[in-house]
């Protein structure tokens, strides 16, 4: 039970700094806990593995890792869904210029052609 119960505490310590990483948007600190995420995943899932049937001293542990782990869901899929929207920005072609507008005079203007505006040159 000890083994189990501390490889529960150490993925929802790993979850707590995750989570507020996440919150505030520390994407370097929720990468760099990812080893020890993934280790104490592995930890867990490995005792898991062997036939282990949690008993009521980990059902309070096992209770929070159920919340972080949904809090930790909704949170990554804010930061995916965040990250598309700043690539989809970046993608995005120009909107269409106006092919025609109205000029000092009142009179139609093309913005088809380009006419240099100043010319510079260097030697």
């Amino acid at each position: 039970m000890k083994q189990s119960l501390a490889a529960i505490e150490a993925i929802c310590t790993v979850l707590t700094c995750e989570n507020t990483a996440l919150e505030k948007a520390d994407f370097a600190e929720v990468a760099a806990l990812l080893p020890a995420k993934r280790e104490a995943s592995k930890r867990l899932e490995d005792i898991a593995a062997n036939d282990w049937e949690p008993d009521i001293g980990c059902r309070d542990a096992l209770a929070r890792l159920a919340d972080l782990t949904k809090r930790n869901g909704q949170l990554l899929r804010q930061a995916i869904a965040a990250q598309d929207s700043f690539l989809a920005l970046l993608t995005r072609p120009p909107p269409p210029s106006e092919k025609n507008a109205y000029s000092p005079t009142g009179t139609y203007l093309s913005l088809t052609t380009t006419r240099p505006v100043a010319l510079s040159i260097h030697r």
